[in-house]
């Protein structure tokens, strides 16, 4: 191959760890080549000569590239080029460069092929085209749903390798980590030596654009689109305040009037869609926002999400397909997005002019494409394996998720008719951005099925996928059988994992997280429509929550008898081996269930007053609907005593149960009555159908629980 001369920046790297730079090229018009053992496939041996020097602009032979919001390539203007040249050609494999003039700080990662903006975390893909001036190339494999671009060595090898002579093109060995691949150019095919899996290989032309962005930068400052913020998961909140012994604090079964101010706390941020119809559009889809509604056909809902999970290649992806009217004319689009979950991933919207049976066979076609089910027989969805499955969405309007909400009229709001305690409480437990960030902490992905929006059926069939999880622990098979498991649970509940392959739940411990989980969402389901129901009303939102739950709620004074028992009980279990935080008793609100007065046994006997702890989402639902035993399909691994309600007469077991979120310092413990009666003490672990006491021994100083008087009232 005749060598073209090259710039002093040469970016196709040393061949050793000294000496002057080198170029990549082949012995006379083809690579080397070389038979393998016994016969096997040849590989491209390549030799290296000096990098000839001299030379202005872009290197000759190999350019930069970088993919924008709208999934269009863009080159790197030519200083940031050379940037990255001399870091490529020097062996590093990370590189940092300021497109704008030190404003914006990007890493460029030559291993993972992204760019990342240091300020925001956002990522984008970055490729690295071979060849010459009018003719680069870019080398790239299909993951799935999307093409990846090859390291740039690899794709000089492959350039290199695909120049050979002969009919039969020399094969190219690839490692990521422990993984080895065979890169066949011949036949365009990429092989796991191990598994033999095979994906296809692309040598597509470069298509990428130089654009004249201020100071040389080729607007690479991400202004193409919307502002996109990586969001964190973890809290910005430093730990919880610590009193004079420096033991953390915890307050109890209060409701702190500014607790709907922490909502700005929070890193992970809500958005606000517009909704017309029955369903929002993307709002990634720039292009048709606010100018276009979701399609719909009496009760058909043009708007499906797949989600797909496949732990085994480390797959947890979605596919979004929406149809789109506009809404001044019969204008039809078809919008699709796909990537991995939590990232905004690739996207293309086809449009369809006038013609909706045209976007409708698109539609339908790539429905099919993706679950090998048809549109038309959705309400009988049948996995495949291999393929996507549908996540049931809800589209009644009491079901509006929380980013779906109308905007506020202008109306002035009336003046609520609760006791201000009243309504620092419901503030606190009707919070939905609470509830949000509550699953978000428990890595549910509240962007593919948002909140209020994930059906009953979607989470019976999560029950069940945990119920086959439980058979394989107490089988204690840990092979296909475990990983099918998983992936059905992840594929029917979204989780976000970040880039983190999703792990397998292995032990009961991780299963009880997971069926806490799903109680979790069960409750915030209810909640969601109880705190959305009647947005018109004339009622503050507050008094209309409050009557939604359908229970008086009566504060009681501090001074008051009942105060006083309940603050000393608080205390007086609070046992040292809990000395970590200290807990303090801000409210006590009396209970009373419409009916349940009616329904009160008062011959019961052996009352004993207990702790139930929850999580703050999950009390609007309690409060509406009462506590609740586990439902028939969900395991019955993590229930110590078998499905059931369980309550404890220490304090701490409540406190830690409710669990706050770390950026709030208030949570809600319920305190009841209840009737023991002749219940029975259990020194181990045991499945009962009856009422049963986990007995254990107390430390010393620990008080015993009170007991409630003869005629309590309910």
């Amino acid at each position: 191959m005749q060598m073209r001369p090259a710039p002093p920046f040469c970016p196709w790297g040393p061949a050793r760890a000294s000496g002057p730079p080198v170029l990549l090229h082949h012995d006379s018009m083809a690579a080397r080549r070389r038979t393998g053992r016994n016969g096997g496939p040849r590989r491209a041996e390549l030799e290296v000569s000096p990098c000839p020097q001299g030379g202005q602009g872009r290197t000759d032979g190999l350019r930069w590239e970088w993919q924008d919001r709208g999934g269009s390539w863009r080159l790197y203007a030519p200083a940031l080029d050379m940037d990255i040249s001399r870091a490529f050609r020097a062996g590093d494999s990370l590189v940092s460069i300021s497109p704008d003039g030190g404003d914006t700080e990007l890493q460029v990662d030559l291993k993972r092929m992204v760019q990342r903006n240091v300020q925001t975390g956002m990522e984008q893909r970055i490729a690295a085209a071979v060849g010459g001036p009018g003719s680069y190339y870019i080398w790239q494999w299909q993951e799935e749903e999307e093409w990846v671009p090859y390291p740039p060595e690899t794709c000089l090898a492959l350039e290199a390798a695909r120049e050979g002579g002969g009919g039969s093109k020399p094969k190219v060995d690839l490692a990521v980590g422990r993984t080895r691949y065979t890169l066949d150019p011949g036949n365009m095919l990429q092989t796991n030596r191990r598994s033999g899996f095979q994906r296809q290989m692309e040598r597509r032309p470069s298509v990428a654009v130089e654009l004249n962005g201020a100071g040389g930068s080729s607007d690479i400052s991400l202004a193409d689109g919307p502002p996109v913020v990586k969001k964190a998961r973890g809290r910005q909140q430093p730990g919880r305040p610590a009193d004079a012994s420096g033991r953390k604090q915890k307050a109890v079964a209060g409701a702190d009037a500014k607790g709907d101010a922490r909502e700005g706390e929070s890193s992970e941020a809500v958005k606000t869609l517009l909704l017309k119809g029955k369903a929002p559009v993307d709002p990634e889809c720039t292009a048709k926002l606010g100018r276009a509604h979701v399609y719909c056909e009496g009760d058909d809902v043009y708007d499906v999400m797949l989600s797909q999970t496949n732990l085994q290649f480390n797959n947890n992806k979605y596919y979004l397909i929406q149809l789109l009217e506009d809404d001044s004319q019969k204008i039809f689009s078809v919008w699709m997005r796909w990537g991995r979950v939590g990232k905004s991933g690739q996207r293309c919207l086809m449009a369809c002019a006038g013609d909706l049976s045209k976007a409708k066979e698109i539609f339908h076609k790539k429905f099919l494409d993706k679950t090998k089910n048809h549109w038309g027989d959705r309400s009988h969805f049948q996995k495949v394996a291999g393929k996507y499955d549908l996540l049931q969405t809800d589209y009644t309007s009491e079901s509006q998720g929380l980013e779906e909400l109308p905007p506020p009229t202008s109306r002035p709001l009336p003046e609520s008719q609760l006791d201000t305690r009243v309504q620092a409480l419901l503030k606190l437990i009707c919070n939905v951005q609470a509830m949000e960030e509550m699953v978000v902490e428990m890595k549910y992905d509240t962007k593919k099925a948002p909140l209020g929006k994930l059906t009953v059926a979607q989470i019976r069939a999560g029950y069940e996928s945990l119920k086959k999880i439980e058979a394989c622990i107490q089988a204690r098979q840990g092979g296909r059988a475990l990983v099918e498991a998983c992936n059905e649970f992840y594929t029917k509940i979204p989780h976000d994992f970040g880039l983190r392959p999703p792990p397998l739940i292995r032990t009961e411990e991780e299963l009880s997280a997971k069926v806490q989980l799903l109680e979790a969402l069960g409750d915030i389901e209810i909640a969601i429509k109880l705190v959305k129901s009647e947005q018109d009303s004339l009622e503050h939102p507050l008094d209309r929550h409050y009557r939604n739950l359908h229970c008086a709620l009566r504060p009681l004074d501090h001074s008051c008898h009942e105060f006083k028992v309940i603050s000393q009980y608080l205390q007086s279990t609070h046992a040292p081996t809990h000395n970590d935080y200290t807990m303090t008793l801000l409210e006590v609100f009396e209970v009373e269930k419409e009916g349940e007065t009616l329904a009160f046994r008062e011959e019961l006997s052996n009352r004993m007053l207990l702790w139930h702890g929850s999580r703050l989402g999950n009390w609007a639902g309690i409060l509406s609907q009462g506590l609740r035993i586990a439902p028939p399909e969900a395991p019955i691994t993590g229930y110590m005593f078998g499905k059931g309600i369980y309550f404890a007469d220490m304090s701490p077991r409540g406190a830690t149960t409710a669990s706050p979120p770390a950026s709030m310092t208030q949570d809600c413990c319920c305190w009841q009555r209840w009737p023991w009666g002749n219940g029975t003490s259990c020194w181990k672990p045991t499945l009962r159908p009856r009422g049963c006491c986990g007995a254990g021994t107390a430390p010393r100083g620990w008080a015993g629980s009170p007991r409630a008087p003869a005629a309590a009232s309910p």
